[in-house]
This record gives structure tokens, C-alpha cells and sequence, in this order.
């Protein structure tokens, strides 16, 4: 029989045990490692694609799958939101200075979006939202007044620059 030392330390088809098969040089076997190398890559990028692919189109975005429901009466928007964190995995980030979370609102909305809920919620109040993935992050809007008021607040000056080459000839 064969021993295991024979087979691991030199190919099966190179040694004279074999009678059949014909002895390949070094330059060829390495020609064939090296082919069938390329194939095997070129398999294996081939099903990476695919199950991307297929991974894509069966992937269902949480904000279009979870359906909320809320009542709640002449409360603070931030509790709002405390209740939709409590009822999903969305979290909220705001700055309560930018935003306004204490003025008192009235909810009753039963099976609906999270895009449906904070479209209620924030209606014609100056501020937007993005979600991505499972985190909400709430903006104040900058409407063309508001930018102009910043565009008004800013100094203006006058002056010299100097170097140390013509320090006395500013005026």
C-alpha cells in the first residue's frame, strides 16, 4: 500500500507507482496550478456576484416594514418620539437647542410609517429628517430668511495686511 509520507511529500502522479500516467515536468505542472488557479477565482467571483446580487433585491428596508401606532394628547414632542423609540428600534438624534421638542402636539395615528408619523409631526415646522437604517437625525430647515439674517449678521472690516518687510506703509 502507499504510505502517508509518500503522498504528502511528492505528488501521487509523479512518482513510478503509477505506471499509467506519464511524468510532468515542473514547468507544466506549474502552467496547470496556475490555470486552473484563475478558473477557480474566477467561480468563486462568480457566485460572490450572484448571492450579492440575489442579497440586494430579498433585502427589505426597516423603515418600510415597521408599522407604528401612537395616541397620545396634548404632550411634548420629544415624548413623541420617546414612545416611537419605545415601540421600534429608531433612535432619535436632535439638538434641542435647533429643534423644538417641548412644544405640545396631539397624535393619533394607528398602523403607519415611520415617513407618515414624523411628516405629521413635523408639518410645516421648519425641520427635516433623514433616516438611515434605524437612526432618525432631525434638522432645522434654513429657509431663504434664515439664511439671509446669517448672511446680515456677519462683520465687515477694514484694514492692512502687513508683513515684516512693509510694516510703516500702511495708511
Amino acid at each position: 500500500m502507499f504510505s502517508l509520507d509518500k503522498i504528502l511529500c511528492k505528488p501521487y502522479f509523479l512518482t513510478k507507482h503509477n505506471k499509467s500516467m506519464k511524468s510532468v515536468s515542473f514547468g507544466e505542472m506549474k502552467q496547470l496550478l496556475s490555470v486552473s488557479k484563475i478558473f477557480l477565482i474566477m467561480r468563486l467571483c462568480l457566485i460572490l456576484f450572484i448571492c450579492s446580487v440575489f442579497q440586494s433585491f430579498a433585502a427589505t428596508i426597516y423603515s418600510q416594514t415597521t408599522i407604528l401606532s401612537l395616541h397620545l394628547n396634548n404632550v411634548p414632542v420629544e415624548e413623541v418620539l420617546n414612545e416611537i423609540e419605545a415601540q421600534s428600534e429608531y433612535r432619535f438624534l436632535y439638538n434641542k437647542r435647533t429643534v423644538d421638542v417641548t412644544r405640545k402636539v396631539s397624535v393619533s395615528l394607528d398602523e403607519q410609517e415611520i415617513t407618515a408619523i414624523l411628516d405629521n409631526l413635523f408639518d410645516n415646522r421648519q425641520v427635516s429628517y433623514m433616516i438611515s437604517d434605524r437612526q432618525v437625525v432631525l434638522n432645522p430647515v434654513e429657509t431663504k430668511a434664515i439664511h439671509q439674517q446669517k448672511k446680515e449678521g456677519l462683520r465687515t472690516g477694514s484694514g492692512c495686511f502687513r508683513s515684516e518687510c512693509d510694516w510703516g506703509k500702511c495708511h
